[in-house]
């Protein structure tokens, strides 16, 4: 049966506390914004209001699998939250009305269906989608039952790569405690970036040669085509910089960071730069180095609108190297531990291929 999506939630508009007054933040109720999504429920949160914050703004307290769905700036982005979350002023959040509709349902119809919301914005400034929107957009509702059996086939896939993603975190920890531990326990050298790794900046091709039909090289443009994941959304028949298989690529402009390591080929732009240890045994600890590096540059990268960091500045930048028979130790420690991570995201990108195919087949 057809239904406009507003009859079938309840929407609900974000807020912000003022940011001047201290005691409306640093609280403990997380406050979500466009960055923190990119998972079915958030992980984390980078802000927390007060209670005097959530009394004195727009802030709503969200209830468990309301769904939020990023309006401005990057719009048609979805995630489900437990109750106790609130959210800013870019978001809606949308309550379901169950006799109609499961949560889930209309969250992964929300997910197949985003180039709807993409086409329908507005603003002369930033892409904005409004309340109207809801009321223009029609949904096709099956049964109840019907709802329930692709709900359970899709969450089945979801809680495997949020089992996945779990186990990476802990793994990721036992891998930094070694870290700390190696620098602790080691003879160090201050050494210099370009001295243990090959840094290479990226260069975007001409737009002219972009398309998404996946015609030559997929391109990382910038950290949003590999936030929480490779995911480009463009390719180039006229690539100007290559990163290879086992190379570390990370956002240099805007978002930096977010290393991540590629198992493929692909074309980097200039809002991308890649780093390759010049000994595999360093593999390992290059990750760590360039994960403290970050921290390091965002709070003191140059660039006044944004952070923009310079191969000069990758290049110059001095860490404390171990002597070399604890980074061979260190190796074997932490590279079996490291190889489970990347086979456990290796299966996650399998599985969000097969929901990628149902959520075609289903909506």
């Amino acid at each position: 049966m057809k239904y406009k999506l507003s009859d079938c939630v309840e929407i609900i508009s974000g807020g912000t506390p003022k940011k001047a007054i201290s005691e409306y933040w640093d609280g403990n109720i997380p406050w979500i914004t466009i960055k923190d999504f990119g998972s079915k429920y958030p992980k984390s949160t980078d802000n927390y209001i007060t209670q005097e914050g959530l009394n004195h703004s727009a802030a709503k307290l969200s209830k468990d699998k309301d769904i939020l769905i990023s309006a401005r700036g990057t719009v048609g982005e979805v995630m489900m939250v437990h109750s106790g979350y609130t959210f800013n002023q870019s978001i809606y959040g949308l309550r379901i009305k169950e006799k109609v509709a499961i949560p889930e349902y209309i969250y992964y119809w929300l997910l197949a269906n985003k180039q709807i919301f993409i086409k329908n914005v507005h603003g002369s400034v930033f892409d904005t989608i409004t309340r109207k929107i809801f009321d223009h957009i029609q949904i096709e509702l099956p049964c109840i039952a019907n709802q329930a059996e692709i709900v359970s086939k899709l969450n089945s896939i979801d809680s495997k790569i949020a089992l996945n993603e779990l186990i990476n975190d802990n793994l990721l920890e036992l891998a930094k405690a070694s870290y700390r531990k190696v620098l602790a326990a080691s003879n160090l050298t201050e050494t210099k970036l370009k001295d243990f790794a090959t840094i290479t900046m990226g260069q975007s091709p001409s737009s002219k040669t972009y398309n998404e039909d996946k015609v030559g090289l997929a391109l990382l443009n910038g950290a949003a085509d590999f936030r929480n994941g490779i995911h480009p959304s463009k390719w180039t028949t006229d690539p100007k910089r290559i990163v290879n298989k086992g190379s570390y690529i990370f956002g240099v402009r805007a978002t930096i960071g977010l290393t991540t390591k590629v198992f493929d080929k692909y074309a980097i732009g200039r809002g991308t730069g890649s780093a390759v240890s010049k000994d595999t045994v360093n593999d390992e600890f290059l990750y760590f180095v360039l994960d403290d590096m970050f921290k390091y540059f965002s709070n003191s990268g140059s660039g006044s609108v944004y952070i923009n960091i310079s191969k000069s500045d990758f290049n110059d930048y001095i860490f404390c190297k171990p002597q070399t028979n604890d980074l061979q130790k260190f190796h074997q420690t932490v590279g079996p531990i490291m190889n489970k991570i990347y086979t456990n995201k290796q299966e996650n990108l399998i599985l969000t291929q097969v929901k990628e195919t149902l959520l075609n087949k289903y909506f």
